[in-house]
């Protein structure tokens, strides 16, 4: 059995991509965009993003701090280290928004209308990409397809930091894992604030219209 990757687009196809998602055809909430664009810049699973808590946030170091047991990050049994995510300039747009929708809420991205769960579902930025126009083309998981090899290709970063940083934990493999502590932080931080700036640069429009003023 070969797996088949997700579907994910190639680097040029990304301003169209973005351009579609600002165009919003579809008329999707602003609290689904929102997810959306956070969920591209932070480069970590859909799931994990979609049940963000707001104490997760270390404001003062700049540090999303996601605890292991978080689903989605699939930390196995034992395996306690929490994940971080650098807070880059863009993101603090993104936050800024989200604390004026849901700033007095547990959840991020908590949501009224969900019967099942407090906070949108990880099937939300999918079921978006469909009404666009991108069903079959890219998916949600998929984009860690074009972090990873447009990271390498474009940006020329150590493919070692952006498997860090979207969450895979290879490097604690092996004889050497039982010993290798590292984080690379500053090196992640480093990736995180270029992939924030080029995907700006490609055309991600950070501030939704019928937010504009806050």
């Amino acid at each position: 059995h070969v797996k088949k990757p997700h579907p994910h687009l190639s680097w040029k196809e990304i301003p169209e991509f973005l351009e579609t998602i600002e165009n919003n055809s579809s008329n999707s909430y602003v609290l689904t965009r929102l997810l959306t664009k956070f969920y591209l810049l932070s480069c970590i699973r859909i799931s994990a993003i979609c049940s963000l808590e707001w104490e997760w946030f270390d404001f003062e170091n700049d540090l999303l701090v996601i605890p292991p047991e978080t689903s989605g990050l699939k930390r196995k049994k034992g395996m306690g280290e929490k994940h971080l995510i650098p807070i880059t300039d863009e993101m603090k747009v993104l936050i800024k928004q989200l604390k004026e929708i849901n700033g007095g809420e547990k959840y991020v991205f908590a949501s009224r209308n969900s019967k099942k769960i407090p906070h949108l579902s990880k099937e939300t930025v999918n079921e978006f990409f469909h009404r666009i126009g991108y069903e079959g083309r890219q998916n949600a998981h998929g984009w860690r397809h074009v972090v990873t090899t447009n990271g390498v290709d474009i940006l020329k970063v150590d493919s070692d930091i952006i498997s860090r940083q979207i969450g895979h934990t290879d490097f604690k493999k092996g004889s050497i894992g039982s010993y290798d502590f590292s984080e690379k932080l500053d090196e992640r931080r480093e990736f995180m604030e270029w992939w924030s700036k080029e995907l700006v640069k490609q055309g991600m429009k950070l501030v939704e219209k019928e937010l504009q003023g806050m």
